[in-house]
């Protein structure tokens, strides 16, 4: 974006950049008393009073119209509750206020004052601490009288100090006051305790860069016409002190002026621009009637001659736009209103305002826009078999209650209580629909089982073994693979995390949860439960850009349009506009979506055993190639540790660590013991030796052999979690079987082999 900061001085220049805000401690515009005609809000010490303004004011990209007027120097925004209490603090991100002087006055003299002047879209609202005393009121000390100004549409926050020297030096200038302005994002602050920065200071103006910006002119001279000649002529500068031409680079806004006159018919109104092209605001319009209050000069407004004094509104120069007449032109230099009283009469009057607005050639693009993708699928309606106990309702298992955030897979739970988990009533086994609300591709779940908080005795009724089951319809339900069979007790207190699984993408609109066992009595339940979809993208909308001094709109001619599905990752929207003269610009800004969520681990094993002979080693497999892991977004990569290959010692217990990485970084991690054993017993050692299992990687059928004596009584097939997968007895005449392995999900399982004398363990990795 072009960037151009606008500030217009009458001496040297001092700029300091704060964040979004410039402020401008030289500019000049006069103070505009408004104690006459405004509104006394009768403020006590340090009491507070709520207004509404008639537009919303931007406040560094925060935008209200309420302002709560405290009587110690200073305005909370946004808010209609809150203290400017009396004494002054450095300023901080705690709340947006603006504190022109903020220091502790009392009530003894004057009040604070609010008025709106101007018309749409020029108005401006002043609040005026006038002869406010400060604390303890006491008479000898001068009354302090200062003001803030608010800009619609410019935006610009004025301070304004009429007087500030309470002929005190403890507080003269400062001494005891803040001055600044906190934003949402940003804190201003100009002064804290120290009166040297505003020693010479008459106003300080706030004020967003480059794109919009106003200057007022010199007011109070009096337009008085002698006898002797024809009349009276005054002037008022403005004075641009940045460069750039009318209808390329900037644009005129408006111009407004306020005129105190009787007759304004004798009146000729003209603008003359720093290369000597003068335009004709007004001519000798209004006849006998008085006044110009509050009058905006805008290309587009009504006709002028056709309007009747005090001509408050908004009206195009009568002498033709300001774009057809300047455009072309430097704005820099001096800007002159020449106010001309045609005829020697008695009528008087004054200038009372007069401010320019310009508006650069600028595109204004939203702020980079983050987006952390949140998976996190919360069942909308839940069924049961179970009686309820205990007072619990089934619901509780999908509302958040208890939770430290929702919806979350990691958040923690509280204490579990009948109000934020289910318990059944004498019953075990049993199940629950979960109607997700729509069809899902799921990979993972997320379930917090009854903690040590009970309601029951301290968290027995936890669930225990269960079998988890999809449905698109509700009423055909298959058992989903390496789904979890076994769900871990909690002993401790809350708050405490859930027991996340990762199970075989499955498309799902119903999930039906069966348990089979619980943990110690005879009620079984649990806090909650969430599941982990595989979505990764997000639907992100954004403000449209905007562009100032054309009329022209932005173009997007890159990336995605507001409203759309975005995928992870960083997209870069870019925008352009072409300005009265054709050039040219451009904005970008970035939406970045993120992916948080970590892999879930497929078919981690559990902890097992390896029974040795004699001395000799084990040789680790590569597990990375039985164990697989799924995520939301993206490819995983899982490595192991130590890795496969690695010789391992008898007598020993070795850790593997597999971690499971997304391409966004995040991690998951799978660890199980392996104790490498030597023989136990003369029987298992034969035992070992004479049963093989082959082939083994396998896919569909593994053969079983026995070169033993010994009949095998009973062959029994676990998973990685020991769950009873399939179980053969009285085979005792067996030489050679056959198992069928084919509707397994890809990992690791064990199978046991007993005679009537011994047993062992072999490992079937499933591909």
């Amino acid at each position: 974006m072009k960037k151009i900061t606008l500030l217009v001085f009458l001496l040297c220049t001092y700029i300091a950049s704060y964040g979004q805000l410039m402020v401008d401690d030289t500019d000049t515009t006069p103070f505009e008393d408004i104690s006459a005609t405004g509104t006394a809000l009768g403020l006590t010490d340090d009491g507070e009073e709520n207004i509404v303004i008639p537009f919303e004011f931007n406040l560094d990209g925060q935008l209200s119209s309420d302002l709560r007027i405290g009587n110690n120097g200073g305005i909370l925004y946004d808010v209609t509750e809150g203290d400017l209490f009396a004494s002054n603090l450095p300023l901080d991100g705690e709340s947006p206020r603006i504190v022109p002087f903020w220091d502790d006055f009392d009530e003894q003299t004057g009040d604070v004052y609010w008025e709106v002047r101007g018309t749409a879209p020029a108005r401006r609202v002043i609040i005026q601490w006038e002869d406010r005393p400060h604390f303890p009121g006491e008479t000898e000390i001068d009354p302090a009288t200062f003001q803030v100004v608010l800009f619609e549409t410019t935006n610009d926050i004025l301070f304004v100090y009429e007087d500030v020297l309470f002929d005190d030096p403890d507080f003269d200038l400062g001494q005891s006051a803040t001055i600044g302005v906190v934003s949402e994002t940003t804190v201003y602050q100009y002064a804290f305790n120290d009166p040297t920065p505003l020693d010479g200071i008459s106003a300080i103006r706030y004020s967003l860069p480059n794109e919009t910006f106003t200057v007022c002119g010199p007011t109070g001279q009096v337009i008085d016409p002698d006898a002797s000649n024809d009349g009276d002529t005054i002037t008022s500068v403005i004075t641009v002190a940045e460069n750039g031409t009318v209808g390329n680079e900037f644009s005129i806004e408006n111009l407004m002026l306020t005129i105190t006159h009787d007759f304004v018919g004798d009146l000729d109104i003209n603008l003359t621009s720093p290369m000597g092209t003068t335009l004709i605001l007004s001519n000798e319009n209004g006849g006998s009637g008085n006044n110009y209050i509050d009058t905006v000069f805008q290309d587009g407004g009504d006709p002028i001659n056709a309007a009747s004094p005090p001509f408050t509104g908004t009206f195009e120069p009568q002498g033709g736009s300001f774009a057809d007449t300047f455009t072309g032109e430097e704005i820099n230099g001096d800007w002159t209103l020449t106010i001309i009283d045609v005829f020697s009469s008695s009528d008087m009057g004054t200038l009372d305002n007069f401010c320019m607005t310009f508006v650069s050639f600028a595109i204004i693009c939203p702020e980079d826009i983050e987006i952390v993708t949140n998976p996190t699928i919360v069942p909308v309606g839940v069924t049961t078999t179970y009686t309820p106990g205990f007072g619990t309702l089934p619901e509780a298992l999908i509302d958040g209650s208890g939770l430290s955030e929702f919806p979350s897979l990691d958040a923690t739970h509280d204490d579990t209580s009948p109000g934020n988990s289910f318990v059944s009533e004498n019953e075990v086994a049993g199940s629950f629909d979960f109607d997700l609300g729509g069809t899902f591709m799921l990979n993972g779940v997320a379930i917090w089982n009854q903690n040590n908080g009970g309601p029951g005795v301290e968290g027995e009724p936890g669930i225990q073994e269960i079998t988890l089951s999809s449905s698109i319809d509700g009423v055909n339900f298959s058992v989903i693979p390496n789904g979890p069979a076994l769900v871990s007790q909690v002993l401790e207190n809350g708050p405490v995390g859930p027991e996340q699984f990762g199970f075989v993408t499955t498309e799902a609109a119903f999930i039906r949860l069966e348990v089979l066992s619980n943990y110690g009595d005879d009620d079984a339940g649990f806090a909650e439960i969430a599941f982990m979809g595989t979505a990764c993208d997000a639907v992100v909308t954004y403000d449209a850009p905007t562009a100032t001094g054309t009329t022209s709109t932005p173009v997007q001619i890159e990336g995605l349009e507001s409203g759309a599905v975005y995928p992870a990752g960083t997209t870069t929207n870019t925008f352009e506009v072409p300005g009265n003269d054709g050039t040219l610009l451009s904005c970008s800004f970035d939406i970045t979506v993120i992916d948080e969520t970590a892999p879930f681990f497929i078919g981690c094993p559990g902890d097992f055993e390896v029974n040795q002979e004699g001395n000799s080693t084990v040789t680790l497999d590569d597990f990375t190639a039985i164990v697989s892991a799924s995520d939301n977004c993206s490819e995983v990569t899982i490595v192991q540790d130590p890795v496969g290959g690695t010789v391992v010692d008898q007598n020993t217990v070795q850790t593997i660590t597999l971690t499971a990485t997304d391409e966004s970084g995040n991690e998951s991690i799978c660890t199980f013991d392996i104790n490498v054993l030597s023989s136990l017993s003369v029987d298992d050692e034969t035992l070992e030796n004479v049963i093989s299992i082959y082939p083994n990687p396998a896919r569909d059928i593994v053969t079983l052999t026995n070169t033993g004596v010994q009949p095998i009584t009973q062959i029994t097939i676990f998973d990685s979690n020991g769950r009873i997968l399939h179980a053969i007895s009285n085979t005792n005449s067996i030489a050679e079987r056959q198992l069928d392995i084919s509707s397994y999900a890809t990992g690791v399982y064990f199978v046991q082999i007993e005679t009537t004398t011994a047993s062992t363990v072999k490992r079937i990795i499933k591909q």
